[in-house]
């Protein structure tokens, strides 16, 4: 797995530091930097203009949770899949985000760049802002040593934490019963529950500068200035601990799916899967990599420079084999199928160089692949147009396409049928010929499911 950057030489860029970037559920970037701007860009990297001028320097942002339903695209042979829920609740439209301001100020801004509210949250910088999953609540940091919980109205409901040094960077846990910050060379653990005990450990040997806590796996990545990033448990157990960086680790991000996260520092961004251990570093022209962002579907993953610069990178070789055939990405929007056993597991590759090597190119004609699952001799490959496709070994060149409506976080082949979980919240199961046979409902049952397991009596066991 390695990350393809666009270049950012000639690229839109800010005036001065690009402080934060974040990204909506309908897959817009926003920028904003010390020049008082924030831009807008889309998916692919391209620039769609400025969004407004601000009265302020901006720190950090953080959008409101909402869901952007994915329209479909032609193409091959589609099959309606429709929905079903998983915890209640349809997709709505990103349409709001908080910007946390060094004169200590949190505006709540609409997508177009009005000013809906605005208070006075801390003395000094707000340096971090983070909404909790349901977006009930707005966590700020500060340079005045404060956490403190907010309601989406403004209304301060709970002073979580007051050090005597500045937090600089902060993390809900899943539940949003507890958030993770970090504090001079600490991390801690700060239930909402008052009468609950606080953790506390040493992270680093400098000031811890970047944290975030995985929603699916619960584990806590941290960054700081000692140039190292390490990965905890939610009790503060040391997991995982880098090599010393040649330069400070100023952001770490997850990526949607657990299964991986990225590491920023001076011209670079590191790409880790969820052990620790590196992937591939890409050297980019940004200086320090202050702070990163996924898209929602997880395939890209964005990074404000220090210069200036608004970063883009894509996945790209991600791999994964089974039933002699292996199945590359190799573009955003390319998987290549290759037979790895030579005995026709791919089928349908014809002319010259590609049908000796036994591969097959397969386009998605500009929708980038999200998720690939292979399994029980089919491949199933996710798109960013809400739509699944399922081919066959053997008959790898004669696809059929499932519109499943939202982007797919996780694909479980069966022997007969196949589970696919959506951004959505659908949970469902689909036969290989298209025709969904069950939406799978369960009390408290959430879309962040983490896996899911096929007993031989057609039982699934859910792990969320």
């Amino acid at each position: 797995m390695k990350l393809k950057v666009k270049p950012t030489a000639g690229a839109p860029r800010h005036g001065d530091v690009c402080a934060v970037v974040a990204w909506n559920s309908a897959s817009e970037l926003y920028s904003a930097g010390d020049d008082k701007q924030i831009l807008r860009f889309d998916v692919n990297g391209d620039a769609r203009g400025k969004v407004c001028d601000l009265d302020a320097y901006v720190v950090d942002m953080a959008w409101h949770p909402g869901g952007a339903k994915s329209s479909g695209s032609g193409g091959e042979t589609r099959v309606a899949g429709g929905g079903g829920g998983v915890g209640g609740g349809g997709p709505g439209d990103a349409h709001s985000f908080a910007l946390g301001c060094s004169d200590g100020v949190v505006k709540m801004m609409t997508r177009g760049g009005m000013v809906e509210r605005a208070f006075e949250a801390h003395r000094g910088a707000v340096t971090s802002v983070c909404w909790n999953d349901d977006g009930t609540a707005l966590l700020t940091t500060g340079e005045d040593g404060a956490a403190k919980v907010w309601s989406r109205n403004g209304a301060l409901r709970v002073a979580l934490e007051q050090r005597d040094a500045a937090i600089y960077c902060a993390s809900w846990s899943r539940d949003g019963d507890a958030v993770a910050f970090g504090c001079g060379k600490e991390l801690l653990v700060k239930p909402l529950n008052p009468g609950a005990k606080t953790l506390r450990w040493k992270a680093h040997d400098g000031v811890v500068l970047s944290c975030d806590w995985c929603a699916l796996t619960r584990v806590i990545v941290s960054g700081g200035e000692d140039c190292r990033y390490k990965t905890w448990d939610e009790h503060g157990l040391l997991l995982f601990q880098s090599s010393r960086l040649d330069h400070v680790v100023a952001s770490v991000r997850w990526n949607p799916a657990g299964d991986a996260f990225a590491v920023g520092s001076f011209d670079s961004i590191t790409l880790c899967d969820a052990t620790g251990f590196t992937s591939g570093k890409t050297p980019v022209d940004a200086g320090t990599v202050l702070k990163l962002a996924w898209s929602p579907d997880g395939a890209s993953v964005a990074g404000a420079g220090g210069n200036g610069a608004v970063v883009f990178g894509s996945v790209a070789e991600r791999r994964i084999e089974s039933c002699g055939f292996a199945a590359t990405l190799i573009a955003p929007d390319v998987v290549r199928v290759t037979d790895v056993e030579g005995g026709g597991a791919v089928g349908g590759a014809v002319g010259g160089a590609e049908a000796q090597r036994g591969d097959l190119d397969l386009s998605f004609r500009g929708d980038r692949v999200v998720k690939m699952a292979a399994g029980h001799g089919y491949l199933l490959v996710a798109s960013s147009a809400g739509a699944v496709s399922v081919r066959q070994r053997g008959r790898m060149n004669a696809p059929r396409t499932i519109d499943v409506r939202d982007v797919a976080t996780l694909l479980i082949p069966g022997k007969t049928c196949f589970l696919c979980v959506t951004s959505g919240g659908s949970c469902a199961v689909y036969s290989y010929e298209g025709r969904k046979t069950s939406d799978l409902r369960a009390a408290g049952l959430r879309p962040e499911v983490r896996s899911i397991h096929w007993s031989p009596y057609d039982r699934v066991g859910v792990v969320n």
